[in-house]
């Protein structure tokens, strides 16, 4: 009973954590691209002052 439940546990467990992984990939593809069209906004404004 107790292997049962170990074996499904760990079954989850990995699909659990890949799902994350994949989550985590795409919210931090998510975030780059965020960041880097910032940091584009930002550098428009300041060659306009100059």
């Amino acid at each position: 009973m107790v292997k049962a439940t170990v074996r499904i546990f760990k079954n989850h467990g990995f699909k659990q954590i890949n799902r994350n992984i994949e989550e985590l990939k795409f919210t931090l593809l998510n975030y780059n691209t965020v960041s880097f069209l910032r940091k584009v906004g930002q550098e428009k404004p300041q060659r306009q002052r100059i």
